[in-house]
């Protein structure tokens, strides 16, 4: 049985809205005009709209995130750009840590239309939201020469996650014009990225917001044009101009359906750490089945006060079934709890994600 998924969609005017929506939620069997990509998912909409311009902007855009958790959105949709604000990034974090039981709220938002260079669009750049840029005809990067003309094009560099197409999109309208609506813009991107992500946990609603980005990006499709200057990050190689690689609908949702419950990984090792006073202590935490097949990725959050702290896999690209974990303190930090999560992928199949919590004290 797939269950409903709630779509929370945050507007800038409801024209812009329409569009975003009409991409994700689109009726179908209707015979009229589209159908949005997570049309047959069961999925609700909620939209909030913004007064785009208004100087209290932030602070809807933070209430319209933290009021989307609070009534069980599971995928939040911010087809939106806004100056680096810490409201709004309280609100994030407030989703990312406690939307969906405590799994967070899949956050999405486009990189901004101006392509630009290692400066894609805040809330896009926020960490632990997926930075979603887009594509013209020619499978490339959207830019001022695409073949398809047009002014709207996709910011790109340090931070972008994906990419999805992004030109002349048919869309819903407001007014019954949808059946001609077409528009362009990461917008219309990210609004696809959304809706695969429902669509991606409609499949397993138990994963996490980590699992959703992690399967989104692994499973992106590479072999695209402009896939060049290309490095190996967290989750596989990764490129300035399209980030992990273009959307993979199918290749998303084979990856989904192929994921184990979150009992089939585990990690052990030490549960506590304590230093005598200032200084340094560090463990070694291994990932349970241990297997030479399989791709371990390793991430960490500490909520408490330490000088720094650090985890450092094992194996090729740090990607190891171990990881060593270190933490110093220095004179008035009173330690906390680092909370470490182990993904293990074995080339066609996601086994599973576990966290393991680790409290440390000077």
């Amino acid at each position: 049985m797939r269950l409903p998924v709630q779509f929370k969609n945050t507007t800038l005017n409801p024209n812009h809205g329409t569009w975003v929506a009409g991409v994700i939620s689109a009726k179908t069997g209707n015979n009229m005009g589209i159908a949005g990509i997570a049309s047959a998912a069961g999925i609700d909409v909620m939209s909030i709209s913004l007064e785009y311009g208004n100087n209290l902007f932030a602070a809807y855009a933070a209430d319209g995130i933290e009021k989307a958790a609070d009534l069980g959105a599971d995928v939040i949709n911010l087809s939106w750009a806004y100056n680096t604000s810490s409201i709004i990034s309280d609100a994030i974090d407030y989703a990312l840590a406690n939307g969906r039981l405590g799994k967070g709220c899949v956050i999405v938002a486009s990189s901004g239309n101006s392509s630009t260079n290692s400066s894609i669009s805040f809330p896009s750049a926020y960490p632990g939201v997926i930075a979603v840029g887009s594509t013209s005809y020619d499978g490339k990067r959207k830019t001022p020469t695409s073949p398809d003309g047009g002014s709207w094009y996709s910011n790109y560099g340090a931070g972008l996650d994906i990419v999805a197409p992004g030109v002349k999109i048919k869309t819903t309208g407001i007014g019954d014009t949808y059946p001609t609506i077409s528009n362009s813009g990461t917008s219309l991107a990210a609004a696809q990225v959304s809706a695969v992500a429902a669509l991606v946990l409609a499949k397993s609603y138990y994963l996490s917001y980590e699992d959703v980005a992690f399967i989104l990006e692994k499973s992106a499709r590479k072999t695209i044009p402009g896939f060049t200057n290309t490095s190996n990050k967290e989750y596989g190689t990764w490129s300035y101009n399209v980030g992990y690689g273009l959307l993979d609908t199918y290749a998303a949702l084979s990856f989904a359906a192929s994921t184990t419950s979150n009992g089939s990984l585990s990690i052990s090792g030490a549960n506590s750490l304590s230093a005598s006073g200032s200084g340094y202590v560090g463990t070694t935490l291994t990932a349970s089945p241990s297997n030479t097949n399989y791709t371990y990725i390793w991430s960490g959050v500490f909520n408490g006060s330490c000088d720094r702290w650090a985890i450092s896999p094992s194996g090729g690209y740090g990607h190891g079934p171990s990881a060593n974990v270190s933490v110093y303190f220095g004179s008035g930090d009173t330690g906390g709890t680092l909370l470490i999560t182990c993904r293990a992928y074995n080339g066609t199949s996601y086994i599973g994600a576990y966290t393991h919590y680790l409290n440390v004290a000077p």
